[in-house]
């Protein structure tokens, strides 16, 4: 599964990056996608 699959699928679930082996830039990108499912109102 490529990453871009990976965040598609996480993007609605929100949460918070406690560790990860991924280098500086994929793990921004990680921790964007997640916070922007924080900012939006649950349905």
């Amino acid at each position: 599964m490529t990453a871009d699959k990976v965040l598609n699928e996480i993007k609605d679930a929100g949460g918070v990056v406690l560790k990860t082996s991924l280098d500086e830039t994929k793990e921004k990108i990680l921790r964007d996608a997640l916070a922007s499912a924080a900012e939006r109102p649950a349905a």
